[in-house]
């Protein structure tokens, strides 16, 4: 085996490695999950433990395959603000945080009404915060 693609899906519910040798087969996988923590009273999505598990994963399997490859996908909701040092600058809110009816109000009040940003962006009006990124 020449070399082995490492894949990360991390998903709202579940994060998984899958490792594929040179010719897509798969090799291994294994799975995790991370609870929501809290800060205030909204719920954010554990970074942290995320990022340690990525690494001890890696760790843990580039022992055993020549891993020259990562991929990474994550849910599509996920919204990620990166400072200039290359850090997170806020938690990454969980999508599933309802902020109410005033906020979405609010919103389509600055971006324009539901109906003419669905044909815009092709993005339907979503509760929680779905359409957050």
């Amino acid at each position: 085996m020449d070399y082995v693609i490492a894949a990360f899906d991390i998903g709202k519910t579940n994060k998984k490695i899958i490792l594929f040798d040179e010719n897509l087969r798969m090799l291994t996988s294994s799975y995790s999950s991370f609870p929501t923590l809290k800060c205030g009273n909204l719920e954010v999505e554990d970074i942290e433990g995320i990022e340690q598990w990525i690494i001890n994963s890696l760790s843990a399997y580039s022992g055993e395959y020549p891993i020259k490859v990562i991929s990474i996908s994550t849910h599509g909701a996920a919204f990620v603000g990166i400072g200039e040092n290359g850090r997170l600058s806020l938690p990454v809110v969980s999508y599933t945080n309802e902020p109410g009816n005033s906020f979405h109000d609010e919103f389509y009040k600055l971006a324009g009404k539901p109906e003419e940003l669905q044909v815009v962006t092709a993005t339907p009006r979503f509760g929680a915060l779905l359409n957050i990124a």
